[in-house]
C-alpha cells in the first residue's frame, strides 16, 4: 500500500549520489581534476515498487495528501480543486480557459495506475517525478510547504544547474554497472560482418569501439526499439544479433574493443576500459 505519509514515513534518505565519468549527457562541469564521478550528498527517495497513489481528496500537509488531490482533480474533472494545488503566483501563469489546457486536463481523466517514481530535496522544497498509465512521458512537479500545506511551484531551472540535471540521470540509469562481455561469436559475409554475444541483463547496453577513434563509436541495447543506427536481431532477451558494415567496423583503429554496460556511454574513462574485452574480426 502507498504510505499514508509519504515523505515522513518513507523519509527523504541522506545518500551519496555517484554519477561515472562517460555517462552519456552527463554535466560534468562539478568534476575536478582526476575524479572520475560526479558526486552529490543528497535526500533521495526512490519508489522502487511502484506503489500507486490514492486517488482521493486528502489534506495537503504532505506530499502524498497533495499528490492524491492532484490526481483526483484529473481523474474527476473538477478544476477548481486543480487550481488550489498551486500557489498563487504560479496559478497565475496558467490560462485555465485556453484550449490547449482544456484539451490537457481532459486527456488526463483517462489516467491509470498513477505512482511517483521518485523524489529529492531541491532549493527549499522536493521535486517530484510521477508517472501513470495513460502518460507518454513521466510529469515532474516543484512542490514546497507554505505554512502548513504543500502547494506545486512553478519551476525554472537555471541553464547551469548541474545537480538538476544529473539527478534526473542518476534516477534514469542508476545503478551504473559495466560489464566484461561475454565472448561473442563473430562471421563474416560478403559485406557484412554478424555479431552474436550474450548479455548479462536484459535492455543492456553493447560498446564497439577503439580508443583511438573517439567518435566512431557502434553501439545498441538489447531488445531496445529506439536503436538509431543499428538494430538488435535477436528478439530474444539478453541476446544481441548486431550486423555492421565491413568498412564501417575496419575503419576503427586497432585495437578493437567490446563493452557491455547497463546505461549508455558516451566515452571510454580509462578505468571502464579495463572491462572491455578485444573483439577478433575473422
Amino acid at each position: 500500500m502507498f504510505s499514508h505519509n509519504f515523505l515522513y514515513a518513507l523519509e527523504l534518505k541522506e545518500l551519496e549520489v555517484s554519477l561515472p565519468l562517460g555517462l552519456a549527457h552527463l554535466d560534468k562541469s562539478p568534476l575536478k581534476a582526476g575524479e572520475t564521478e560526479v558526486k552529490y550528498l543528497a535526500k533521495v527517495y526512490q519508489n522502487l515498487e511502484q506503489d500507486l497513489i490514492p486517488i482521493k481528496v486528502s489534506k495537503l500537509e504532505s506530499i502524498d495528501g497533495l499528490m492524491s488531490s492532484l490526481v483526483y482533480s484529473y481523474v474527476n474533472q473538477d478544476q477548481e480543486l486543480f487550481k488550489s494545488l498551486f500557489d498563487k503566483k504560479s496559478a497565475k501563469q496558467i490560462d485555465f480557459n485556453s484550449e490547449k489546457f482544456k484539451y490537457s486536463f481532459d486527456y488526463l481523466k483517462k489516467i491509470k495506475k498513477p505512482h511517483i517514481k521518485y523524489a529529492f530535496a531541491y532549493e527549499k522544497g522536493y521535486i517530484i517525478s510521477w508517472s501513470a498509465i495513460g502518460l507518454l512521458t513521466d510529469r515532474i512537479l516543484f512542490v514546497k510547504k507554505v505554512e502548513k500545506e504543500f502547494k506545486i511551484f512553478d519551476l525554472a531551472i537555471p541553464k547551469d544547474d548541474h545537480f538538476f540535471w544529473n539527478m534526473g540521470l542518476y534516477f534514469k540509469f542508476a545503478p551504473f554497472k559495466v560489464y566484461s562481455p561475454k565472448k561473442p561469436k563473430v562471421t563474416k559475409t560478403a559485406r557484412k560482418y554478424k555479431i552474436n554475444v550474450k548479455v548479462h541483463e536484459f535492455k543492456n547496453w553493447l560498446y564497439i569501439f577503439s580508443p583511438k577513434s573517439k567518435k566512431n563509436i557502434i553501439a545498441l541495447s538489447d531488445n531496445f526499439p529506439n536503436n538509431k543506427e543499428f538494430k538488435d536481431y535477436d528478439l530474444n532477451s539478453k541476446a544481441i544479433e548486431l550486423k555492421v558494415d565491413a568498412k564501417r567496423l575496419k575503419s576503427l583503429t586497432p585495437p578493437i574493443y567490446m563493452l557491455e554496460a547497463s546505461y549508455q556511454l558516451e566515452s571510454f574513462p580509462k578505468n571502464i576500459i579495463k572491462k572491455a574485452i578485444k573483439l577478433e574480426l575473422p
